[in-house]
């Protein structure tokens, strides 16, 4: 599903939410793709200190800040599982 992705495109993520129970989608650019450089995850980043991250077919909320200069994960919420992850 996330090979036709790569860094710095425009994608859009549907899941089905964990809190309404309805599809809801979130639209992002693309920073990580799985099997890229190694990496596991797909995430994208939905606002300035907002990602979106997709992992076991579940859809996660990130809040980043900084820490000491670096980049970090301030918290990590669960959104519902993934429906599809399109072109936006």
């Amino acid at each position: 599903m996330f090979e036709a992705f790569e860094r710095g495109d425009r994608v859009e993520i549907s899941y089905l939410s964990d809190r309404s129970g309805g599809e809801v989608s979130r639209t992002g650019t693309v920073l990580q793709v799985p099997e890229s450089e190694g990496k596991r995850g797909f995430f994208v980043q939905t606002d300035e200190d907002q990602l979106t991250g997709v992992m076991g077919g579940r859809v996660y909320s990130l809040s980043v800040g900084t820490d000491d200069g670096d980049r970090t994960v301030q918290r990590k919420t669960y959104l519902g599982d993934l429906e599809d992850v399109t072109a936006a």
